[in-house]
């Protein structure tokens, strides 16, 4: 029985209107022809020219009669993929595996630095000698060995994808080979002193100020500050804010244990004045505090427009974490109880006292953590003008008076209509 010969068309798709697409589309017709796709180059642009996409049409179709003959290695056909493709492919496939958001945003984080790093385009790229060059240029002496596992680990994984048995691009992953990063060397960080802590709030626009003091009187986490809701924070004589269980790390630990994690934490008057300063009018409870975090690389451009050391001369570094860091010292420095610092800093209990014997609503944490450093920055003058501006400022509209208590009657004043106008009557 003769084979079917495979052709094709190509074509712009109609986007309604009367109006065509801008790229060529390819539609096969024969033996194992795939659904209309569109046609892209080797290096992964799209097509727009019809010459192009009949050329490259042509291209395909002689590669798909080879392969069926047998004459066309799959492997040195697949080596040729971009590399951006297979990465998302990937990232599909961890989806449809039901692994955890955290997971698929790591390796998609990791793996695009590292293919960067080592120049990586397509599937042939990735193999170990190109991998361990790419972890070597990240070895800087800022990152730790469990980092550069961390990339080493994104990188095997789609190495894994395209080795899969449902995927079969290569026999093996080509990334095995490549030896782990040994060693237990750590970032020790440094805490701020509050001399420094009220300069890098100076130096910061208020949007990151607000973070930032935070995180300095809080000693939130990363996770912490973006979980936190309005609806947490209870702005009143005795301001305080309780995160679910959830949200933080210690609460998960005692879920699992199976205890209470109920307890509300107290907030620092600055930090309470500030929050109240800067909540919005119309803000929903379940809105988030901080719609978006400053990211590493901002921190750095604040500590450095405020002259503070990222490395001190013992190689101790300020990063995101260290304002968790900088917390837990001022608690040891302005005298607070040891007892009490694993409560304040929202750590599981270690001990059997702790977790069963010790009731720590019957302490006054509101004036422990009124023992910490004033660092509120002094308001400039620009910012001073600026809100006796607004305040001063006549409004462009009729106030909407507020509604009154259903609970209460109101009694409206009899008007009479006269030629000077409506009078109030008695």
């Amino acid at each position: 029985m003769a084979r079917p010969k495979l052709q094709g068309c190509v074509y712009r798709p109609s986007r309604g209107g009367g109006k065509k697409a801008r790229y060529y589309w390819a539609k096969y017709y024969g033996l194992d022809t795939p659904n209309p796709h569109v046609l892209t180059l080797p290096d992964g642009q799209r097509i727009t020219d019809k010459g192009v996409a009949q050329a490259r049409l042509r291209d395909i179709l002689r590669q798909r009669e080879r392969r069926a003959a047998g004459l066309i290695d799959p492997e040195v056909e697949a080596a040729g993929r971009p590399l951006w493709r297979v990465l998302l492919a990937t990232l599909r496939d961890l989806k449809q595996r039901r692994r955890t958001a955290r997971y698929i945003r790591d390796v998609r984080k990791f793996a695009i630095k590292v293919f960067r790093t080592g120049g990586m385009r397509r599937l042939a790229d990735l193999n170990p000698t190109r991998l361990a060059a790419a972890l070597d240029v990240l070895d800087d002496g800022t990152r730790a060995e469990r980092t550069l596992n961390a990339y080493r680990a994104a990188a095997v994984v789609v190495g894994a994808y395209v080795s899969a048995p449902h995927v079969k691009l290569l026999p093996l992953n080509p990334v095995m080979g490549t030896p782990m990063r040994e060693g237990e060397r750590v970032r020790e960080r440094r805490a701020l002193t509050a001399e420094e802590a009220r300069r890098l709030l100076a130096a910061a626009p208020m949007p990151r100020r607000l973070f930032y003091l935070t995180a300095l009187l809080t000693g939130y986490r990363m996770a912490e500050v973006r979980a936190l809701r309005w609806c947490h924070i209870v702005l009143d004589d005795r301001p305080q804010a309780q995160l679910p269980a959830k949200a933080s790390k210690g609460g998960k630990l005692a879920r699992k244990r199976r205890e209470r994690w109920d307890v509300a934490l107290p907030l620092h008057p600055e930090l309470a004045a500030a929050l109240s300063e800067h909540m919005p009018a119309d803000a929903a409870a379940d809105a988030p505090v901080f719609t978006a975090t400053p990211q590493r690389r901002t921190l750095m451009a604040d500590l450095e427009a405020a002259g503070i050391d990222r490395v001190d001369g013992l190689g101790r570094t300020i990063d995101r974490h260290a304002l968790r860091t900088t917390f837990r010292s001022w608690l040891t420095d302005c005298g607070v109880h040891p007892r009490l610092h694993g409560v304040l800093m929202r750590t599981a209990p270690g001990t059997v006292e702790d977790r069963h014997y010790q009731d720590y609503r019957l302490t006054d944490l509101w004036a422990e953590i009124a023992k910490l450093p004033s660092i509120a920055p002094v308001k400039t003058e620009g910012e001073r003008c600026t809100k006796r501006c607004t305040e001063s400022r006549p409004a462009l509209s009729r106030p909407v008076p507020e509604r009154p208590e259903t609970s209460k009657s109101v009694q409206r004043p009899e008007v009479e209509d006269s030629q000077d106008g409506p009078r109030k009557v008695g």
